[in-house]
């Protein structure tokens, strides 16, 4: 992080404390649900980042989505019937401005298509597995992993001078994994952990994956 501003260095501190400091509560959440609120802010400060610091159309683009899943953590902690629909419709809004924004760097990467088949097969099984236990929910979680499986394969098509943006996506793949396995099937143990360090860690590389094409270009 060298090349890094002060501010955008500042902002990465905020992010990590904050995802720190979530962590270190969930033990107390259940006790306290109010503190949910502080799972969304580090994907605020993400967005703040973004805007800020990539230009152009990236950075709005990437700003949107951030803030998209940081109202679809909030949608999934109300207190309402259909809360989970929302907050994995906003999720899937979100993915789509991660797409959008991958789109606008796409670059066919033949070499890299091992990793696409290997996208594919994983969400297959994973769909033949959670099917049996989705009710009346099939077709939303069929979409959303039909938006979050492109957007995976997606960031893999990239012109990049790096591939943090892959490893966010497929971060992102794996928090959502855990999530969906322990709310449709059996819960893990240490989910809670689980989700949320994948989570953050998913958020945080993809726009470490823009900042560091960013100076790289610019080097």
């Amino acid at each position: 992080m060298g090349s890094f501003t002060r501010s955008e260095k500042t902002l990465v501190l905020v992010f990590f404390v904050l995802s720190l400091l979530y962590i270190s509560l969930i033990p107390v959440l259940k006790a306290m649900p109010g503190l949910y609120v502080l799972k969304d802010l580090p994907d605020v400060i993400l967005a703040a980042l973004a805007l800020g610091a990539i230009a152009g159309l990236r950075g709005k683009l990437l700003f949107a989505a951030y803030m998209l899943c940081a109202l679809a953590g909030l949608a999934l902690d109300l207190p309402m019937k259909d809360s989970f629909v929302l907050g994995l419709l906003l999720f899937l809004l979100g993915h789509l401005g991660y797409i959008t924004t991958f789109l606008l760097d796409f670059k066919w990467r033949p070499r890299r298509l091992w990793i696409i088949a290997l996208i594919l097969i994983y969400a297959i099984v994973m769909a033949v597995l959670f099917t049996p236990f989705l009710g009346d929910l099939q077709m939303p979680v069929y979409c959303y992993m039909a938006v979050l499986g492109m957007m995976c394969i997606i960031s893999t098509q990239r012109k990049a001078t790096n591939n943090f943006v892959i490893y966010g996506a497929l971060l992102f793949l794996a928090s959502d994994s855990a999530l969906a396995s322990n709310m449709f099937v059996a819960p893990l143990a240490g989910q809670d952990y689980i989700v949320m360090i994948t989570y953050f860690a998913a958020q945080f590389f993809i726009l470490y994956g823009f900042l560091k094409d960013k100076y790289h270009k610019s080097a």
